[in-house]
């Protein structure tokens, strides 16, 4: 793979992206170090919002903000007060200028509703809320709402309270009644706090091997030919 003569600095005869495709795509099958640490430190986002009882999570909500922070790409990210780690942390699932892989494989599960977004979170299909109504969501004075501010428990029932800048044009009729509909499907629960899903894993549960694949695929496309059905 490199050149033999140790008189001179050795030359790499074979593309990196080559080197790091599996065994039976052609490749040798030496994992890309990048991609497999990102893929590791995902895994403490992960557990950052499942585990928020435990010690470590509540020292570093104190510290950091909680969960949120992570989200806001702005919050405390170049702050000298924070950890290489923390800011490692924030990196490894996709800043502005990098691939959003993360959220990419992930689906809310919805319970209390205490920590989804409601318009920038996929909680309630495929696309989030602000990708299929993007008309409904300019027009709204509650952009940065969780889904628990968006609305107030009667009793046992859920009541959505919206806050619009203005009245509907015509044009935006149509999507306004689609947005109705869809909005009428969502199931909040009470009691249940609301929790992640991975559709790419038959357990839903975040796994370090099956991320490193969605990285790897993303950072050189058609390179790694991904089965999610068999991962």
């Amino acid at each position: 793979m490199w050149g033999m003569d140790d008189k001179e600095t050795k030359i790499c005869w074979v593309k990196w992206e080559k080197v790091t495709m599996p065994k039976n795509r052609g490749g040798l099958g030496i994992k890309d170090l990048d991609s497999f640490n990102i893929s590791m430190l995902a895994k403490w986002r992960w557990n950052f919002f499942h585990q928020s009882d435990s010690l470590w999570t509540q020292v570093l909500r104190s510290k950091y903000g909680g969960y949120a922070s992570l989200l806001d790409e702005q919050h405390n990210s170049q702050a000298s007060h924070c950890s290489e780690w923390w800011r490692d942390i924030k990196k490894s699932c996709g800043g502005e200028d990098e691939l959003r892989w993360f959220d990419s494989t992930m689906r809310w599960k919805l319970g209390d509703e205490k920590e989804i977004r409601f318009w920038q979170d996929k909680w309630l299909g495929d696309q989030s809320l602000l990708e299929a109504f993007p008309r409904i969501f300019v027009n709204s004075n509650q952009q940065q709402n969780k889904v628990a501010d968006m609305g107030t428990w009667e009793g046992q029932e859920w009541r959505w309270c919206f806050q619009w800048r203005r009245n509907w044009f015509d044009r935006e009729n149509e999507q306004w009644a689609s947005f109705q509909l869809l909005i009428a499907r969502a199931k909040l629960q009470k009691q249940i706090k609301d929790s992640w899903s991975r559709p790419i894993e038959t357990s839903g549960m975040y796994t370090v091997n099956s991320a490193y694949k969605v990285i790897h695929n993303m950072r050189y496309p058609g390179l790694v030919d991904i089965n999610f059905q068999k991962i």
